[in-house]
């Protein structure tokens, strides 16, 4: 009786969680393609697939699984524990809003990745596999396709974009999977090599042997300076929200770099935990400036990183040296606190025949690592972390953060970074943190006040400097991102939110207007007014209007509406008009659109325009489903599209996409 009273309590509380994917996948990864991060968006898309398909039992899972999970913190998981034994199995997540540590928000942004059934769900038994085949096309037909009698195509292989993944869970303790990937352009084999073929196999014992991964992996340690997974540091504040700080996954996906491929073994001994890992990778090599005798080379800051081989050029630079890498984790886990140490080294050797023919090259060297130390603490109303790292020339990195809960209706954070130009990490996929693209130096203060039911307001505020320049400022100087966006949930209504952000930068801008002030001061501006109605179990409507001004005076806008209708579960439907008319790629803005499983949409607008997407969703049975998507661009001030050499002739544009899923 006192359990059912605490649930019809909470169940009151407007907490509005919506259970939808793609709105889920819009918030955690539309700051990540701002800033240009698309591999680590792509990861925390397939993350968060994998737990929509296989979600969290909070009812069945043990404290070490849902530790692994990589959502809770370890305070967290001691409250779920306690809870599960004073008040019994959870029946709604309305109860998880009375732990300490949870808060509303939060659980918002999870709850499609948790279930409250009181047995084991049918996917974690013996034999679940999944069999993922997709084809993609998109027309006109660029000019790099086309061949005469003088000159050989661009591109050599077909213009369809195919992909297959494999995945099969053999009982609880046992995985493997692989990934195959052709993209648009590319032959399917070079050299009687698939282009893109990944896989693995994982054996959990789950004793003294956590696991073991041998193949395609990743890896992140500490808050992210030396293995970085695409969590921002920047823009809008470091907040862990509980996430494990430590974990590696088996990968088998179509991204086409930053992982290892080798072994990594995870050992427990109690709360300490000590991680092991090896790899042996072949690397794209860019030739770009390589017959230049007096240039220093850094093979590994040759390395390319698109995973591409459509021209002849990046052809020949296929696999040109072999990067060898190394490292450790320690870490110590208690209820309220991690904290650990990791170390990392790469060289990277050339070797091949091509390399060698260039003397100052031969047998040519490159080697880099990393060594971090971090702690975080978790309490009822607050975290704080940090974590210090060097590399090999002792360069350092600095992340210190925190967050905490002032009362009920207000929450604050802050983070404080440095980053030596010189400091990368092992895999630069952080942004800010791992990269020579973005290091900066900065503060970001932040608060979320809850004025009243519903209402949930955002202040950030972000100042950085840049010591040298970048991909993105040319020259050095201060960077400014400051957002402020109001949220409200109508009861039985639409959940509205409202968001202005601002953005100010330096930069030469001298070769393009000359006698521009050097340097010159460049901002950029952005209103969103966003909705989303479920207007029943069956239908929900979406809808957006975004401006964007950068100086000097120039104006773009972008307006979608949206409808979902999800007929029963065998049959499923979302619809989309686009209409934009924005005057520069400065002023791009971007918009996630719904898609097939596993795809990447998180498309830039720029030019004046239409485009409307249809996905469709039919569960033939409980073994095959098929997926289609539609998408259609009608451009009004442009006779040709695309950029390089995949130019196409015409104002429109036409994709399709196919994908078969069968499980088993």
């Amino acid at each position: 009786m006192k359990k059912l009273l605490l649930i019809l309590l909470l169940s009151q509380v407007a907490i509005n969680i919506s259970a939808q994917e793609d709105a889920l996948l819009e918030n955690l990864t539309s700051l990540l393609v701002e800033n240009d991060n698309e591999q680590g968006t792509l990861f925390i898309q397939e993350t968060i697939h994998d737990l929509v398909q296989n979600p969290i039992n909070l009812n069945t899972s043990s404290e070490q699984q849902l530790l692994d999970c990589g959502l809770f913190s370890p305070y967290q998981v001691y409250g779920i524990i306690r809870y599960r034994t004073d008040m019994g199995n959870f029946f709604t997540i309305y109860e998880m809003a009375s732990i300490p540590g949870f808060q509303k928000d939060k659980l918002k942004k999870i709850v499609p990745l948790l279930t409250f059934s009181n047995t084991e769900l049918t996917n974690n038994r013996a034999g679940k596999g999944m069999i993922l085949s997709n084809i993609y096309r998109k027309y006109p037909t660029s000019d790099a396709y086309h061949s005469s009698d003088s000159t050989q195509a661009i591109y050599p292989g077909s213009p369809f974009k195919i992909s297959s993944r494999f995945k099969y869970n053999l009982g609880e303790k046992i995985m493997f999977g692989c990934a195959f990937e052709k993209d648009a352009g590319e032959l399917a084999f070079n050299q009687w090599k698939p282009e893109h073929l990944i896989g693995y196999i994982r054996y959990s014992p789950g004793t003294f042997l956590k696991n073991i991964t041998i193949g395609n992996f990743r890896l992140h340690t500490g808050i992210g300076l030396v293995h970085g997974l695409g969590f921002s540091s920047s823009g809008d504040g470091v907040q862990l929200n509980g996430f494990r700080t430590n974990f590696s996954k088996a990968f088998a996906s179509t991204a086409e770099y930053s992982y290892y491929r080798g072994a990594i073994a995870e050992f427990t001994i109690k709360k300490w935990s000590i991680t092991v890992y090896y790899s042996l990778k072949t690397e794209d090599i860019s030739l770009f400036g390589i017959n230049d005798s007096t240039q220093i080379y850094n093979l590994l800051d040759a390395k390319r990183e698109t995973g591409l081989h459509l021209t002849a050029s990046e052809q020949k630079g296929r696999d040109l040296a072999k990067q060898h890498s190394s490292g450790f984790s320690l870490n110590r886990d208690h209820k309220h606190f991690n904290y650990g140490i990791s170390g990392s080294a790469s060289t990277m050797l050339s070797g091949d025949a091509l390399l060698d023919s260039i003397p100052f090259l031969a047998n040519a060297t490159s080697n880099s690592g990393n060594l971090s130390a971090y702690a975080i603490g978790y309490g009822e109303k607050f975290e704080v972390f940090a974590e210090y790292a060097l590399n090999k020339t002792l360069s350092p990195a600095l992340l210190i953060g925190w967050n905490f809960k002032l009362n009920p209706a207000l929450d604050s954070y802050g983070s404080f970074r440095y980053y030596h130009p010189d400091y990368t990490g092992q895999i630069p996929n952080s942004y800010a943190s791992g990269s020579n693209i973005e290091n900066e130096t900065g503060l970001n203060l932040g608060v979320l006040i809850s004025p009243f039911d519903r209402a949930k307001i955002h202040l950030d505020n972000d100042l950085c400097y840049m010591l040298s320049e970048s991909y993105y400022l040319t020259t050095s100087g201060f960077k400014v991102r400051s957002k402020a966006e109001l949220n409200y949930s109508f009861q039985n209504g639409p959940d509205v939110t409202v968001r202005y952000t601002f953005r100010q930068w330096y930069v030469d801008d001298a070769s393009n207007h000359p006698g521009v002030e050097i340097p010159a001061i460049k901002t950029k501006e952005q209103w969103r007014f966003h909705y989303s109605y479920p207007i029943s179990e069956s239908l929900k409507i979406t809808g957006r209007m975004e401006w964007a001004i950068t100086d000097p005076y120039k104006f773009g806008f972008l307006i979608y509406q949206q409808i979902q209708v999800k007929h029963n579960e065998w049959l499923s439907l979302t619809y989309r008009i686009l209409l934009f008319d924005i005057d520069s790629w400065d002023n791009r803005i971007y918009c996630y659109e719904p898609g097939v499983r596993y795809s990447f949409l998180f498309p830039s607008y720029y030019g004046k325009g239409i485009r409307n997407s249809l996905v469709l969703s039919s569960k033939l049975s409980r073994w095959v489903t098929l997926r289609f998507r539609l998408g259609y661009m009608h451009y009004a001030n442009k006779w040709k599209t695309g950029s390089g050499n995949d130019v196409r002739n015409g104002d429109q544009q036409l994709e399709t996409e196919f994908q078969l899923q069968l499980s088993f």
